[in-house]
C-alpha cells in the first residue's frame, strides 16, 4: 500500500496534494508562498515548516508538472534559492524525469529530486504515525461508549428498548473503535515505533475479519473509512445516551 492511489491531474493538483500530505503529517504548509531571500523575493510552490521538531525545519518545494524532463538549469536555480533562504531542505517533485546532470548538480546538497511516488515514500512513516495519532484521539469517545463500565450510570437510565439499542451499537462499532486505537497497533506488533510493516499486518487482520473491505488499497482510504465510522458511531451513541 501507499498513502494514496490518486495521482495528481495537473500542476495545481500536484501542489495541493503535496500540501495535503504534509499537513496530515503535521507540517504547517502554505501553497504559493512568497519568500524573501538575499537576492530578492521569490514564489515557492509549497512552503512547509515542521511543527514538531525543535528547532524547526523548513522545506521549500517546487512542483513541476511538466511533460518534458526537468533541465539542469532549473535544479541549479532552485538550489540557489534554497541556500539563499537558508532552508533545511529543498525538494523538486516532477511529473516526469530529470535530465542528465541534475543528480550531479545536487550532490552533497540539501536538495532532493523526486517523482510523486518517491515523495509519498519519503514522508510515509511520519504520515502514518501522525494520521494514526489523530485517529486515536478522535476515536477515544467511541471506545468509552462501547465499554459498559464507562457508561454504567447512563446505561441504567435507559429503557429496555434503549438497552437493546445500546448493545446493538456496541456490537456494530466496537471493532471500529479498536482498530482506530494506537494501542492495538502497538499491542499487535510489540513496539511503539509503528511503521508500514506493522500497519499492513493490522490491516490484513481487519480485512480477514470482515471489518474492512478488501477493495481498500491505500492508507488514506483505510484511515478515512475508520474515521467516518467513528464519527458516525459517536453521534449515534450520543443520541442514545444523552
Amino acid at each position: 500500500m501507499r498513502i494514496t492511489d490518486k495521482i495528481p491531474s495537473d500542476w495545481r493538483d500536484l501542489e495541493y496534494k503535496v500540501a495535503d500530505i504534509l499537513n496530515e503529517a503535521r507540517y504547517n504548509t502554505v501553497v504559493n508562498k512568497e519568500i524573501e531571500t538575499v537576492r530578492g523575493n521569490v514564489h515557492i510552490d509549497v512552503y512547509a515548516e515542521d511543527a514538531i521538531s525543535n528547532p524547526k525545519s523548513i522545506f521549500l518545494i517546487e512542483c513541476k508538472y511538466w511533460s518534458s524532463d526537468i533541465p539542469q538549469t532549473v535544479v541549479h536555480s532552485f538550489r540557489t534559492i534554497v541556500n539563499d533562504f537558508g532552508a533545511n531542505y529543498g525538494l523538486i517533485i516532477a511529473k516526469n524525469k530529470f535530465q542528465s546532470g541534475c543528480y550531479e548538480a545536487i550532490k552533497n546538497t540539501n536538495v532532493s529530486l523526486l517523482n510523486w511516488f518517491e515523495f509519498l515514500d519519503l514522508f510515509e512513516n511520519r504520515w502514518l504515525n501522525s494520521v494514526l495519532d489523530h485517529l486515536d484521539s478522535l476515536s477515544a469517545p467511541l471506545r468509552e461508549y462501547t465499554d459498559p463500565l464507562d457508561v454504567n450510570e447512563k446505561y441504567d437510565l435507559l429503557t429496555q428498548e434503549g438497552k437493546k439499542q445500546y448493545q446493538k451499537l456496541c456490537t456494530e462499532y466496537v471493532g471500529y473503535s479498536l482498530y482506530s486505537s494506537r494501542f492495538l497497533y502497538e499491542f499487535e506488533t510489540g513496539t511503539k515505533d509503528i511503521n508500514k510493516v506493522h500497519i499492513d499486518r493490522v490491516i490484513k487482520k481487519a480485512i480477514e475479519s470482515g471489518l474492512i473491505s478488501a477493495e481498500i488499497t491505500c492508507y488514506k482510504d483505510y484511515f478515512n473509512f475508520l474515521k467516518l465510522k467513528c464519527i458516525e458511531g459517536i453521534r449515534l451513541f450520543q443520541e442514545l445516551l444523552n
